[in-house]
Protein backbone atom coordinates (compact mmCIF):
# COMPACT_ATOMS: atom_id res chain seq x y z
CA UNK A 1 0.00 0.00 0.00
CA UNK A 2 1.61 3.24 -0.88
CA UNK A 3 1.78 5.49 2.34
CA UNK A 4 0.43 9.06 0.75
CA UNK A 5 -3.07 7.51 -0.16
CA UNK A 6 -6.37 8.03 1.85
CA UNK A 7 -8.33 4.96 1.99
CA UNK A 8 -11.69 4.16 3.13
CA UNK A 9 -12.35 0.44 3.84
CA UNK A 10 -15.76 -1.40 4.81
CA UNK A 11 -15.71 -4.56 6.32
CA UNK A 12 -18.78 -6.76 6.62
CA UNK A 13 -19.25 -9.28 8.81
CA UNK A 14 -21.25 -12.57 7.35
CA UNK A 15 -22.93 -14.64 10.30
CA UNK A 16 -24.30 -18.32 10.11
CA UNK A 17 -27.17 -19.51 11.83
CA UNK A 18 -25.34 -20.95 15.10
CA UNK A 19 -21.99 -19.42 15.32
CA UNK A 20 -20.59 -15.98 15.94
CA UNK A 21 -18.63 -15.16 12.98
CA UNK A 22 -17.45 -17.62 9.86
CA UNK A 23 -16.53 -15.52 7.01
CA UNK A 24 -15.75 -11.66 6.70
CA UNK A 25 -16.06 -9.26 3.33
CA UNK A 26 -14.34 -6.16 3.00
CA UNK A 27 -13.02 -3.40 0.18
CA UNK A 28 -10.85 -0.81 0.30
CA UNK A 29 -11.29 2.09 -1.99
CA UNK A 30 -8.67 4.84 -2.76
CA UNK A 31 -9.99 7.73 -2.11
CA UNK A 32 -7.15 10.37 -2.92
CA UNK A 33 -8.51 10.02 -6.62
CA UNK A 34 -11.85 11.48 -5.92
CA UNK A 35 -9.84 14.17 -3.73
CA UNK A 36 -7.50 15.29 -6.70
CA UNK A 37 -10.47 15.02 -9.15
CA UNK A 38 -12.35 17.79 -6.31
CA UNK A 39 -9.51 19.92 -6.18
CA UNK A 40 -8.64 20.36 -9.56
CA UNK A 41 -12.17 21.09 -10.02
CA UNK A 42 -11.93 23.65 -7.05
CA UNK A 43 -8.83 24.80 -9.11
CA UNK A 44 -10.00 25.35 -12.25
CA UNK A 45 -12.88 27.23 -11.10
CA UNK A 46 -11.04 29.81 -9.42
CA UNK A 47 -9.18 30.29 -12.79
CA UNK A 48 -12.09 30.42 -14.43
CA UNK A 49 -13.74 32.85 -11.76
CA UNK A 50 -10.19 35.15 -11.62
CA UNK A 51 -10.70 35.12 -15.75
CA UNK A 52 -14.18 36.28 -15.78
CA UNK A 53 -14.14 38.97 -13.17
CA UNK A 54 -10.42 40.23 -14.22
CA UNK A 55 -11.11 41.14 -17.29
CA UNK A 56 -11.88 44.66 -18.15
CA UNK A 57 -14.46 44.22 -20.44
CA UNK A 58 -18.11 44.03 -19.00
CA UNK A 59 -19.45 40.46 -19.15
CA UNK A 60 -22.57 39.19 -18.08
CA UNK A 61 -25.51 35.90 -18.23
CA UNK A 62 -29.07 37.14 -18.48
CA UNK A 63 -32.00 35.13 -18.73
CA UNK A 64 -34.79 35.99 -22.20
CA UNK A 65 -36.81 37.40 -19.27
CA UNK A 66 -34.07 39.59 -18.06
CA UNK A 67 -32.93 38.18 -15.17
CA UNK A 68 -29.20 38.80 -14.71
CA UNK A 69 -27.70 35.29 -13.99
CA UNK A 70 -24.30 36.67 -13.48
CA UNK A 71 -21.81 39.74 -14.31
CA UNK A 72 -18.21 40.44 -13.56
CA UNK A 73 -17.12 43.63 -11.89
CA UNK A 74 -16.06 45.40 -15.42
CA UNK A 75 -20.02 45.28 -16.26
CA UNK A 76 -20.66 46.09 -12.40
CA UNK A 77 -19.10 49.46 -12.48
CA UNK A 78 -20.02 49.98 -16.32
CA UNK A 79 -23.78 50.36 -15.19
CA UNK A 80 -22.94 52.34 -12.26
CA UNK A 81 -23.82 49.78 -9.56
CA UNK A 82 -22.12 50.06 -6.11
CA UNK A 83 -22.08 45.97 -6.24
CA UNK A 84 -22.93 42.75 -8.06
CA UNK A 85 -25.93 42.14 -5.90
CA UNK A 86 -27.36 45.35 -6.77
CA UNK A 87 -27.22 44.65 -10.34
CA UNK A 88 -28.25 40.96 -9.84
CA UNK A 89 -31.72 42.18 -8.73
CA UNK A 90 -32.26 44.51 -11.65
CA UNK A 91 -34.15 43.26 -14.88
CA UNK A 92 -32.17 44.23 -18.11
CA UNK A 93 -35.46 45.02 -19.64
CA UNK A 94 -35.49 48.41 -17.99
CA UNK A 95 -32.61 49.76 -18.56
CA UNK A 96 -32.78 49.91 -21.99
CA UNK A 97 -33.37 53.48 -22.93
CA UNK A 98 -35.72 52.30 -25.69
CA UNK A 99 -37.35 49.07 -24.99
CA UNK A 100 -37.34 48.48 -28.68
CA UNK A 101 -33.66 47.58 -28.86
CA UNK A 102 -34.09 45.02 -26.55
CA UNK A 103 -36.89 43.46 -28.53
CA UNK A 104 -35.13 43.70 -32.38
CA UNK A 105 -31.99 42.23 -30.12
CA UNK A 106 -34.44 39.48 -29.13
CA UNK A 107 -35.46 38.93 -32.05
CA UNK A 108 -31.77 38.47 -33.47
CA UNK A 109 -31.13 36.26 -31.28
CA UNK A 110 -34.13 33.97 -32.06
CA UNK A 111 -32.87 34.50 -35.66
CA UNK A 112 -28.87 33.82 -35.33
CA UNK A 113 -28.22 32.88 -31.98
CA UNK A 114 -25.90 35.59 -32.01
CA UNK A 115 -25.12 39.29 -32.18
CA UNK A 116 -22.08 41.30 -32.98
CA UNK A 117 -21.38 45.02 -32.68
CA UNK A 118 -24.80 45.59 -31.36
CA UNK A 119 -25.32 49.35 -30.60
CA UNK A 120 -27.67 50.34 -27.61
CA UNK A 121 -28.37 53.29 -25.07
CA UNK A 122 -28.61 52.08 -22.00
CA UNK A 123 -29.21 53.41 -17.99
CA UNK A 124 -27.26 53.74 -15.43
CA UNK A 125 -27.88 53.06 -12.17
CA UNK A 126 -27.53 56.97 -11.43
CA UNK A 127 -29.66 57.53 -14.32
CA UNK A 128 -27.03 58.76 -17.31
CA UNK A 129 -27.27 57.31 -20.23
CA UNK A 130 -24.44 55.64 -22.24
CA UNK A 131 -23.85 54.08 -25.58
CA UNK A 132 -22.91 50.17 -25.56
CA UNK A 133 -21.65 48.14 -28.15
CA UNK A 134 -23.08 44.66 -27.35
CA UNK A 135 -21.73 41.18 -28.34
CA UNK A 136 -23.27 38.15 -27.27
CA UNK A 137 -24.45 34.67 -27.86
CA UNK A 138 -27.38 32.36 -26.66
CA UNK A 139 -26.88 29.23 -24.87
CA UNK A 140 -29.73 26.62 -26.36
CA UNK A 141 -31.18 23.45 -24.78
CA UNK A 142 -31.50 20.60 -26.41
CA UNK A 143 -34.94 21.22 -27.54
CA UNK A 144 -33.88 24.39 -29.48
CA UNK A 145 -35.34 26.91 -26.59
CA UNK A 146 -32.64 29.43 -25.36
CA UNK A 147 -31.68 29.24 -21.80
CA UNK A 148 -29.54 32.25 -21.24
CA UNK A 149 -27.71 35.12 -23.04
CA UNK A 150 -23.74 35.55 -22.38
CA UNK A 151 -22.38 38.44 -24.19
CA UNK A 152 -19.81 41.73 -23.15
CA UNK A 153 -20.62 45.39 -23.44
CA UNK A 154 -17.72 47.79 -24.23
CA UNK A 155 -18.49 51.68 -23.53
CA UNK A 156 -18.80 53.77 -26.61
CA UNK A 157 -19.83 56.42 -24.52
CA UNK A 158 -16.21 58.62 -24.53
CA UNK A 159 -15.52 57.21 -28.60
CA UNK A 160 -18.81 59.32 -29.38
CA UNK A 161 -17.87 62.04 -27.90
CA UNK A 162 -14.77 62.30 -29.09
CA UNK A 163 -15.88 61.43 -32.75
CA UNK A 164 -18.27 64.11 -32.40
CA UNK A 165 -15.86 66.66 -31.26
CA UNK A 166 -13.40 65.97 -34.42
CA UNK A 167 -16.33 66.01 -36.66
CA UNK A 168 -17.42 69.84 -35.03
CA UNK A 169 -13.35 70.76 -35.62
CA UNK A 170 -12.96 69.18 -39.10
CA UNK A 171 -16.74 71.43 -39.96
CA UNK A 172 -14.64 74.41 -38.23
CA UNK A 173 -11.23 73.93 -40.64
CA UNK A 174 -13.52 73.37 -43.38
CA UNK A 175 -15.26 76.61 -43.06
CA UNK A 176 -11.92 78.62 -42.13
CA UNK A 177 -10.67 77.32 -45.21
CA UNK A 178 -13.38 78.03 -47.45
CA UNK A 179 -13.35 81.67 -46.36
CA UNK A 180 -9.83 82.58 -45.83
CA UNK A 181 -8.37 84.89 -48.65
CA UNK A 182 -4.85 83.30 -48.17
CA UNK A 183 -3.30 79.94 -49.90
CA UNK A 184 -3.23 77.67 -46.60
CA UNK A 185 -0.76 74.66 -46.90
CA UNK A 186 0.07 72.32 -44.60
CA UNK A 187 3.05 70.11 -44.05
CA UNK A 188 3.44 66.42 -43.32
CA UNK A 189 6.56 64.20 -43.07
CA UNK A 190 6.71 64.23 -46.84
CA UNK A 191 6.30 67.67 -48.30
CA UNK A 192 3.71 70.72 -48.51
CA UNK A 193 -0.30 70.24 -49.10
CA UNK A 194 -2.40 73.06 -50.45
CA UNK A 195 -5.79 72.42 -49.01
CA UNK A 196 -6.83 75.80 -49.73
CA UNK A 197 -6.38 78.77 -51.70
CA UNK A 198 -7.58 82.26 -52.50
CA UNK A 199 -10.85 83.17 -53.85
Amino acid sequence: MNRGMIMQSVLCVVKEALRWARNSLGTITDLGARRRAEEALRESETRYRDLFDGIPVGLYRTTPEGRVLDANMAFVQLLGYPDRQSLLAVNVNDIFVNPADRWLWQVMFEREKTVRDFKTKLRRHDGTIILVLDNARAVVAGDGRIQCYEGSLLDLSERESAEQQLSHERELMNALMEHTPDNVYFKDTERYRRVASSA
